[in-house]
């Protein structure tokens, strides 16, 4: 009985962080995806309202960012998908660990059946063992009045 309250008392707890971990999986990957919107729209709205309001200096603005504004938009490309590719592992990871819990929790009942079982067994099997005892002990009183009888016939055909 305790034991089976410590399992629901695990189930739920397995149960309530294999809700949270999607959640928080869920959460990074909406901040990072709209902080990832948030800078690229940021740059595009500018980039977009320069070249409309002053389209001459457009071009020696890029010149004066030099290559490194590429290299970084670059590398904001590319720290994306190192993070999109993370969120897929620890999705994988979530989704292992609940099922890890469910196999852990089919094995706990099964174990809980199995103990069930043997106390059933071992009950049936006392049982059956006082009903042997019992027919053994009206047994051996029948032996010992057959016994009797036998020594009793034995000494009146003797005389």
């Amino acid at each position: 009985m305790i034991r089976s309250i410590f399992a629901a008392t695990e189930q739920e707890e397995v149960q309530e962080a294999t809700l949270r971990a999607p959640m928080a999986v869920e959460l990074v990957k909406r901040l990072a995806l709209g902080g990832g919107f948030s800078v690229g729209a940021s740059v595009v709205y500018g980039a977009f309202r320069l070249l409309r309001d002053n389209p001459k200096d457009a071009f020696p603005l890029l010149r004066s960012w030099g290559p490194w504004a590429i290299v970084t938009l670059f590398a904001i490309y590319v720290i994306y998908d190192i993070t999109k590719a993370l969120l897929k592992v620890a999705q994988r990871g979530v989704i292992a660990m609940e099922q890890t819990s469910v196999a852990l929790g089919h094995i706990a009942d099964k174990d809980d059946r199995q103990l069930q079982e043997l106390q059933t067994l071992t009950s049936y099997t006392s049982q059956g063992i006082e009903r042997l005892s019992e027919d053994q002990r009206g047994l051996h009183a029948k032996m010992d009045d057959l016994l009797g009888m036998v020594s009793t016939r034995k000494k009146e055909t003797s005389q």
